[in-house]
């Protein structure tokens, strides 16, 4: 929070002798705090970002929920319209006759995934679903701790981590909605693979939703 700055005199005959000098230093007091939090552009400076880490991108996820945005939520996401979103093969039969998911027969390149007949969907329509929760919850909130501490990292002979792969077990989501009904998920196994943007941030380019309960 911006503290609000003062200005302190001892010296009340300066006030009445030299009011110039007086409005001066408010003047240079007031231009130095709009330089301290406005750039040339006019606008404030953003803080550090929380993608800057994996353990980061993870506690955005939770934000974004609790705070129902939108924003921080795609933000998330792989921009170059490769992110997934996979369902779990338990329920392979259930979406197979869905018009807006894909199929894919093999995982392979994965340390917490493995299984065969996983079906996806893409950006717009995971975007779409989470608009459309935040949009008629009233609250939502985890109620119980998430685990994230298991992460496999992916790093190149240059010693650069190209991918992280994030396993996140045990917690509750709870939905709250206007006419009092309240929903309850529990996060059994959720896996994230994380890749760089642009930005050198860390970004969400598969999401595995592990669950035995349908999402």
């Amino acid at each position: 929070m911006m503290k609000a700055i003062r200005l302190l005199t001892d010296s009340i005959p300066l006030r009445w002798k030299y009011p110039g000098v007086l409005c001066a230093l408010l003047f240079l007091t007031v231009v130095s705090c709009d330089l301290l939090f406005f750039p040339p552009s006019g606008e404030p400076r953003s803080g550090p970002k929380l993608r800057t880490t994996p353990q980061g991108v993870i506690d955005q996820l939770m934000r974004a929920y609790t705070e129902k945005r939108i924003d921080l939520f795609e933000d998330l996401l792989a921009r170059n319209s490769s992110f997934r979103f996979y369902v779990s093969p338990s329920f392979a039969v259930e979406y197979s006759t869905r018009s807006n998911v894909t199929y894919e027969p093999e995982i392979l390149q994965y340390h917490f995934v493995d299984g065969l007949n996983y079906y996806y969907w893409g950006h717009a329509e995971e975007v779409a679903r989470h608009r459309n929760l935040f949009a008629h919850a009233d609250r939502i909130e985890f109620p119980e701790p998430i685990i994230y501490d298991n992460l496999v990292y992916t790093v190149t002979s240059e010693h650069d981590t190209t991918n992280v792969e994030v396993l996140v077990t045990t917690g509750e989501l709870r939905v709250h909605l206007p006419d009092q009904r309240i929903f309850s998920i529990d996060i059994e196994r959720q896996v994230f693979f994380l890749e760089r943007d642009d930005d050198d941030l860390w970004v969400i380019r598969d999401w595995f939703d592990l669950d035995l309960t349908p999402n």
